[in-house]
């Protein structure tokens, strides 16, 4: 059941074409920029802490996506099933939640972070 679900995220992250390929491959490149940023300034505790928070708080703005939109079936909020019904761009919601979930992990990331202060 399980696999099931990840295969259905899965085959939607690769098939949706809400952004262009060039921009899920810069994403990665900006967050490995950031990791790789981190462990040469703060060291592998903190770059791990930053990971690990941030991949909490964009699982939850996954899974609220997921569950809003009835696992990319339904329209919410900037998310648009029909390409012609497309009037707000994606992201007016998602890209300042993943902005609040980079801050977020920043934060507690130099809170926890031994050595930092």
């Amino acid at each position: 059941m399980l696999r099931d679900e990840i295969r259905t995220d899965i085959s939607f992250l690769k098939g949706h074409d809400l952004q262009p390929k060039w921009w899920k491959f810069g994403k990665i490149l900006f967050l490995t920029g950031i990791i790789v940023a981190l462990v040469l300034i703060w060291g592998w505790v903190s770059a791990l802490v930053w990971f690990a928070v941030f991949v909490a708080c964009a699982n939850v703005v996954h899974f609220m996506y997921r569950a809003k939109t009835n696992k990319y079936t339904v329209d919410w909020a900037d998310f648009r099933i029909d390409p012609k019904n497309r009037r707000r761009k994606f992201g007016t919601l998602y890209y300042p939640l993943v902005a609040a979930s980079l801050a977020l992990a920043t934060i507690i990331m130099l809170l926890l972070s031994p050595g930092i202060w």
